[in-house]
């Protein structure tokens, strides 16, 4: 397994350069996996590992019992935050605008579970903690008032991304 980082379309063959080598083929398949989205947010690279995950599944049980919570938007966030109200002694799901959005049954199950605290029209500006996510700053949608909560995680549920861009101009 590599990450594919350019693609050579010459006469007859294809140069494929990886993170470790070059190949050479006549033909070549594409499949593209799928990258999460960050924030982008300060603290966000370094305590990637140690409380912030893209993967409520994978990561979840490590928090059993704890408090977490979950930015991002759509059927993922909600997902995430109904799987891991099953998991956690709290769920602080941050939502940029000001309803739960979704699938009908996902946002029936947020709004069902008395351990997902909602907080509307909120975006997170930055991740604190030395070791392991221990707060973060929220802010306000409109770029005012900001707000600390603690937290032992934060899942991060913005969507995914395919990385492409070592394609254009080939296909």
């Amino acid at each position: 397994y590599d990450e594919v980082v350019s693609i050579e379309n010459k006469p007859g063959e294809k140069i494929v350069s990886t993170r470790s080598g070059e190949y050479s083929c006549t033909a070549l398949i594409l499949a593209f996996g799928k990258t999460p989205r960050d924030l982008g947010v300060p603290g966000e690279q370094e305590l990637k590992g140690h409380g912030v995950s893209y993967c409520a599944v994978c990561d979840g049980p490590i928090f059993k019992n704890r408090v977490v919570s979950v930015a991002g938007v759509g059927d993922h966030a909600l997902q995430a935050a109904v799987y891991l109200a099953g998991v956690a002694s709290k769920v602080n799901l941050i939502l940029p605008g000001s309803e739960v959005r979704g699938d009908d049954s996902l946002v029936s199950a947020v709004n069902s579970e008395n351990k997902i605290v909602k907080t509307f029209g909120r975006k997170v500006k930055s991740i604190k903690g030395e070791k392991s996510v221990k707060s973060l700053l929220l802010q306000k949608s409109d770029g005012s008032e900001a707000e600390e909560v603690q937290t032992d995680a934060l899942f991060v549920e913005m969507g995914y991304i395919a990385r492409t861009d070592f394609i254009k101009g080939i296909v």
